[in-house]
């Protein structure tokens, strides 16, 4: 009798333990960090990546390299090519089709103008969902106030009206989408509007991007 009782008790002990490790497990699920903040987690940590982002048929192309104390910036858009290089400090504004490039000496404002944006969006609260794109269901956040990666702005937007949504294939970030509201100056009816752009994200960068082609002149 008495082995049966140390048995139960046993057997209960055990029911606890995994009921404890269930609780604990849902807990830390619903406190985690968000999906955006791991990607700009492992971006702060490798200190090298590539953040690429452009929207239908690559119009518009904007490429963010960074590695440990260099930065490209890469704007394509249709017939320019300009980038933004910044090197010990200095930054060289650089334009491709002219084959020329100015530079700005002690100025690194854009050095780490990408972790910067993604700082300030992770410190607010998401909204969470699921939307698909091009007949993928994805998992998305929504955060409301963030028109940092527009392309393209009307003068007719809405600005309280402005968030993004962040979409993720598991812990890949492959989408982005910015959405508004515009206003009609007439009538004052509104519309909303969004841009979807393709995302990205890769953690190894070649040295030699951040050089300047030897053909290129500087301009004073």
């Amino acid at each position: 009798m008495k082995k049966k009782i140390v048995i139960l008790i046993i057997v209960i002990l055990i029911l606890l333990a995994v009921a404890s490790a269930s609780i604990i497990f849902i807990k830390t699920a619903n406190n985690g960090v968000s999906k955006l903040e791991n990607v700009y987690n492992q971006m702060i940590e490798n200190q090298t990546y590539s953040f690429t982002r452009y929207d239908f048929e690559e119009q518009h192309k904007l490429i963010t390299h960074r590695k440990k104390d260099k930065t490209l910036i890469d704007m394509y858009n249709p017939g320019q090519h300009l980038s933004t290089l910044v090197v010990d400090k200095d930054t060289y504004l650089i334009y491709h089709e002219n084959k020329e490039y100015y530079v700005y000496t002690n100025n690194s404002v854009d050095a780490e103008i990408l972790i910067d944006d993604f700082k300030k969006i992770i410190e607010t609260e998401c909204t969470k969902g699921t939307e698909k794109i091009y007949g993928k269901k994805y998992k998305y956040e929504e955060y409301e106030g963030v028109s940092n990666f527009l392309i393209s702005s009307p003068k007719n937007m809405d600005n309280s009206s402005v968030k993004t949504r962040f979409y993720f294939d598991k812990n890949e970030l492959v989408y982005l989408k910015t959405i508004y509201d515009v206003i009609n100056e007439e009538t004052g009816e509104r519309t909303q509007a969004e841009e979807l752009q393709t995302v990205k994200v890769e953690y190894e960068v070649e040295d030699s991007i951040f050089e300047i082609p030897a053909d290129y002149a500087e301009n004073s």
